[in-house]
């Protein structure tokens, strides 16, 4: 009490605001002041914790009338519940307060002498949180009732009728329980479907999170249950159509308190129940009597194939022959004495029993023929080219003599070009008594590498020994129409005179390249790559080889794709100094005189020579520049 009176007195109340708290405080009796009820409850009222979690519960009035101050004691089972800590209230804000905030007793499991008021003049209508409570729950599960005692609301002079509600907290660390209703038996490549049924004791099937973490073979996964209702949860996988191992799977399930369970590792039995499948049957349909023709097959199952025969017969026979051909191939004889057709088909069976499949007369299988005809190619003989070398844009004749025991339906040349480039030439047309042949002109330089090809009516077809010619390249690029244009006015400088010089280049092969060879006043030379204008024709521009005052001489050099070069003859051409204006080769006063007839006169720059200095304006510059250079000559 000595604490309370300090600590109002600090805060400067009157003594009669004094007098009414202390009567308030340790008043012995309760006085009901009002017909109507203040309520006190828990909120929340109830509520589920997960072991070990901090949660906090209000202690919340609604008053229905001006209150000033609260007490109360709570209760709760120690051996479920901690109680850490009690925070006053939001229900007083704004006003001075005296907080006591009550002793815990966590081996008894009570909490007393909570009590709170407002100091000073002052009260409340709205509703309101007196004060916090924040508990641990323990490891043990449980139910801990939460009961408020000794509650007292006041105004300003008496207590108020108080109704309280009491509350509880579950302390929840009871894991899910499974029924597991999965098929114990699955099939290779197959879907599978898990289904189990998941209980808890506080939440309901859509609060748990429940998943199957499976493997089959190369194929598994951890993977969420789907809730389909009820307590059921199922997942439907697809099991490794390559292994009949069994698979295995554990189920797991947590439920919103962080309570967990999971089965045991399971085993289902997987069967293989996919049939094997023949993926090719190949061989010859066409036999020929006295000779062994060879079956090919492949054959594709799930786990491995146990056995794979072939059912052969000729057309006369009633019965089937048969051999395995487990290892892929077979042969069967034809004999000498027959032309007829035979027959053949293939089964196969696999390590699970799956089969036989490929018999025609069970499951609508294919049966195969072997046709017996003529295998007999055609001969061919004396292939030859003429000439063997030959220059570009020549003629080359390919023949040979070609025959056949039935008659010869297709011949064919069949030429590699010296770019490794293939053509197969129909020469069927081309023919005179047997002899074939194929008379063409070749543009390419190099060897040519042939043969010739033929088959007869029944498809026997034979191919000659390999061949060759070559067509050489002996002629020179041909240069013509040598030109040059010139920038009017020429001009050395190089930011208005030009120089371009053209030609055409023709060669009975390709070009491949083009030069400019140019000799300069000072003898210098450059030897510059022409650029291609198109069929044939070639050019250079340029302001600045050509910006050096005097005399030049320049020729064209090309060369073809076989290295033959030529070129061409030397031509001449002079490029007269700025100052010589008239370009007769020396600086006189005539050269001034055609200054001074344009004296004054204005242009673009590099106009007219007479701007001599080409800044757009003939003046007293220019005839200076002009002077300086009289009686010059170049």
């Amino acid at each position: 009490m000595v604490g309370i009176l300090r600590f109002l007195e600090r805060l400067r109340v009157n003594t009669i605001v004094i007098a009414i708290l202390i009567s308030i405080l340790f008043s012995p009796t309760f006085v009901v002041a009002d017909e109507f009820d203040t309520t006190v409850y828990i909120d929340p009222s109830n509520q589920i914790v997960s072991p070990e979690e901090n949660f906090t519960v209000n202690i919340y009035c609604v008053p229905d009338q001006p209150i000033k101050s609260f007490e109360f004691r709570l209760s709760f089972n120690s051996s479920l519940l901690i109680a850490n800590s009690v925070t006053e209230g939001n229900i007083f804000d704004g006003y001075d307060t005296f907080f006591n905030e009550g002793t815990i007793n966590n081996s008894a499991g009570t909490i007393v002498d909570i009590y709170g008021l407002i100091i000073g003049t002052g009260n409340v209508t709205n509703s309101g949180t007196f004060v916090t409570i924040n508990f641990t729950a323990k490891e043990t599960a449980g139910v801990s009732l939460l009961i408020l005692s000794n509650v007292g609301v006041t105004n300003e002079t008496s207590y108020v009728s108080v109704s309280v509600s009491n509350g509880s907290a579950q302390a929840d660390a009871i894991s899910p329980v499974f029924d597991d209703a999965s098929p114990s038996t699955g099939y290779t490549g197959n879907s599978y479907t898990f289904n189990v049924s998941v209980t808890d004791n506080t939440c309901t099937a859509d609060e748990l999170t429940v998943m199957v973490d499976w493997t089959h073979g190369s194929n598994g996964g951890n993977e969420s249950m789907m809730h389909i209702g009820g307590n059921y949860f199922e997942k439907e996988i697809t099991l490794d159509l390559e292994s009949i191992s069994d698979m295995t799977y554990t189920i797991y399930a947590v439920d919103s308190y962080g309570n967990s369970n999971s089965t045991a590792i399971k085993h289902v039995t997987v069967a293989d129940d996919d049939v094997p499948s023949i993926d090719s049957i190949t061989g010859n349909t066409i036999g020929t009597t006295g000779e062994t023709t060879t079956i090919s097959a492949t054959f594709t199952d799930n786990i491995g194939v146990t056995s794979a025969t072939l059912y052969y017969r000729s057309a006369s026979e009633g019965s089937w022959s048969s051999k395995s051909i487990l290892s892929g191939n077979a042969d069967i004889a034809i004999p000498l004495d027959s032309t007829e057709n035979w027959y053949y088909y293939a089964t196969v069976d696999d390590d699970a029993g799956n089969g036989p499949i490929g018999n025609p007369s069970t499951d609508g299988s294919t049966y195969y023929t072997v046709a017996v005809t003529d295998n007999d190619a055609p001969i061919i003989s004396n292939v030859v080219a003429s000439p063997t070398s030959q220059e570009v844009g020549g003629y080359v004749n390919v023949s040979a003599s070609i025959e056949d025991n039935i008659d010869v339906e297709g011949v064919y040349l069949n030429i590699t070009y010296p770019d490794n480039s293939f053509e197969n030439i129909s020469i069927t047309a081309n023919t005179t008594t047997g002899n074939y042949y194929c008379n063409r002109t070749y543009a390419a330089v190099g060897s040519y590498d042939y043969t010739v090809w033929a088959k007869d009516a029944s498809g026997n077809g034979n191919v000659s020994d390999p061949h060759s010619f070559n067509i050489g390249d002996q002629g020179l690029p041909e240069i013509s129409n040598v030109s040059l244009a010139a920038s009017d006015p020429l001009d050395t400088n190089s930011s208005f005179g030009w120089i371009n010089i053209s030609c055409d280049v023709v060669d009975n092969g390709a070009v491949d390249e083009v030069f400019l060879n140019i000799t300069k006043p000072d003898y210098s030379w450059s030897n510059i790559s022409m650029n291609l204008l198109g069929d044939g024709s070639f050019y250079y521009n340029s302001s600045n080889v050509f910006s050096q005052e005097g005399n030049y001489s320049y020729s064209i050099w090309a060369n073809d794709t076989s290295g033959n070069a030529n070129t061409s003859s030397s031509y001449d051409f002079s490029l007269a100094p700025n100052w010589d204006v008239d370009m007769n080769g020396e600086c006189k006063v005539f050269d001034l005189t055609l200054v001074s007839n344009n004296y004054g006169e204005t242009g673009a720059t590099g106009w007219i020579r007479e701007d001599v200095d080409n800044n757009g304006e003939v003046n007293v510059f220019d005839l200076v520049v002009v002077s300086n250079h009289y009686n010059t000559a170049w």
